[in-house]
């Protein structure tokens, strides 16, 4: 029995040829789209899982102004550095980050390498659980003017020999200079700091008692079984004796602080500025995660619709076979089987087709989605097949309707009537081929539409707007507006401008 059901669902597959092709490119072209869609929403998830992320945490500025409208800063006052780790006992490590002082030059044999450096203390290497590579890098940033490269940085200066201890000019032209203290491992997960290769320590302690300039970001680990609720008592009291200094009084308010967890930075957090060391972004990742699971799930929906519409009007045309079926002595359940192993060939031949266009171009997929190679992390493929494996079930799921009506039908209708052939006639056949078509080239137009407007927001590139012709000036707010002026007067007297 198992070989008349092969060689039945073979003929059957052959003589439905066009249906086969349609349904199968339909589930794959949404298939395809739902896998590179599911590697982006993976990847929006999968920011700051840092080890113990669970408490790693922001230490925001809460501001309140004299109306009682009360404002979060990500970035906070230089005392809280040193202090919070040493003052409250619910923290085990506090760090603070700043990129307003920071290295953006080293020279090594009198040639300039641009880098993008941070300054921070020694503490944050140990919050982050960074990975040494070559040196100490804790116990090197405790010195003044000692700086810790990224493995990237240190193999593109110089190359795969161990650069610790070397001295360099922080510029070929000036006589300051820093020793490297060690190399850390680049981050192999997607994160909310800002691309750096370069960590510099603290010149001095000339911000640890500064309560009023807030140019830093602090971060701080919490001890195990200490909740931010927990320890919002202490951070209070703690910065109670300053909430009226000088600064906070001449601006009508006082302020507080308030812990964001880390890994919640990327997903809900935007209350970034361009001294802060997070990366800016317009709008919550979470909003990307709503936006590609919403399309996901609406072109699967459509595609499934369908896949359902055409098996059943493919089965339309057969109800004569599966009345001699039925008159030869096959059961309800044999025909249910029969039409059951067509579906699951079809829609695993789709699986398969999606499957190999995303394998196909992977690095090019990741490229476009602005998902780096290095921070898709592995666990991610099992979820990916997970999710491969709950369409393939959603696609059965869709066949049953129409396999079970067709499973129903008796030979009597066949003799009598003709069967379906009344409703499911050549016309409607053929609108169900159409529909299927356009759906299909809808889904494929789609997917490349948004590749092409993913490839033009990375470029940048359109006509009068060329990406590798813009400059772009960082100016201190605190300008007045005929600086700026003389600023841009002098921009627009240099040749090429």
């Amino acid at each position: 029995m198992h070989g008349i059901h092969w060689r039945l669902t073979a003929r059957n597959l052959r003589s439905n040829l066009t249906y086969v092709i349609l349904n199968t490119i339909g589930l794959a072209a949404a298939f395809a789209v739902c896998v590179l869609f599911g590697m982006k929403i993976l990847h929006e998830l999968s920011y700051d899982r840092w080890p113990d992320a669970d408490r790693l945490y922001r230490v925001d500025l809460a501001y309140t102004n004299s109306s009682g409208e009360r404002t979060l800063s990500p970035l906070n006052v230089g005392a809280l550095g040193p202090g919070l780790q040493r003052d409250i006992a619910g923290i085990e490590y506090s760090g603070r980050i700043q990129t307003v002082l920071r290295v953006e030059t080293i020279a090594v044999a009198g040639v300039n390498h641009q880098v993008d450096g941070i300054m921070a203390d020694e503490e944050i290497l140990k919050i982050y659980e960074f990975e040494s590579v070559y040196g100490n890098p804790v116990e090197g940033m405790e010195q003044p003017w000692s700086v810790v490269l990224t493995e990237s940085c240190s193999k593109r200066i110089f190359g795969d020999t161990d650069p610790t201890g070397t001295i360099l000019p922080l510029d070929a032209d000036t006589s300051y200079a820093c020793t490297i203290a060690g190399v850390i491992a680049d981050p192999a997960i997607p994160t909310h700091l800002s691309s750096f290769n370069l960590i510099s320590s603290w010149e001095g302690n000339w911000c640890d008692n500064d309560w009023e300039f807030d140019a830093h970001n602090v971060y701080v680990k919490l001890k195990e079984g200490v909740t931010p609720e927990n320890l919002q008592p202490a951070l209070d009291a703690y910065v109670d004796p300053y909430r009226n200094t000088r600064r906070w009084q001449s601006e009508g308010g006082e302020f507080g602080l308030h812990l964001e967890p880390v890994r919640d930075i990327h997903l809900f957090n935007t209350v970034n500025n361009e001294w802060s060391v997070a990366d800016v972004q317009a709008v919550p990742g979470i909003m990307n995660v709503l936006l590609y699971g919403g399309v996901s799930l609406l072109v699967l929906i459509l595609a499934y619709l369908n896949y359902a519409g055409l098996l059943f009007g493919a089965g339309g045309s057969r109800t004569r076979q599966i009345g001699m079926a039925k008159l030869l002595g096959s059961g309800r359940g044999q025909v249910f089987r029969q039409l059951l192993i067509e579906a699951i060939i079809i829609a695993g031949a789709a699986m398969l087709l999606a499957g190999l266009v995303v394998w196909l171009g992977w690095d090019h997929w990741l490229r476009l989605l602005a998902v780096p190679i290095h921070e898709f992390p592995a666990e991610s493929f099992a979820t990916l097949l997970m999710i491969a494996v709950i369409m393939l079930l959603g696609a059965q799921a869709a066949a049953l309707i129409p396999i079970l009506r067709l499973s129903r039908f008796e030979a009597r209708h066949t003799l009598l009537s003709g069967g379906l052939r009344s409703s499911w006639n050549l016309k409607g056949r053929g609108a169900l081929v159409l529909t299927q078509f356009v759906l299909t080239s809808a889904m494929l137009m789609f997917l490349h539409g948004m590749v092409q407007q993913v490839r033009l927001v990375q470029q940048k590139n359109a006509p009068g707007f060329h990406s590798d012709g813009l400059l772009c000036l960082s100016l201190h707010e605190w300008y007045t507006a005929d600086e700026l002026e003389r600023v841009e007067q002098a921009a627009r007297s240099i040749t090429g401008v």
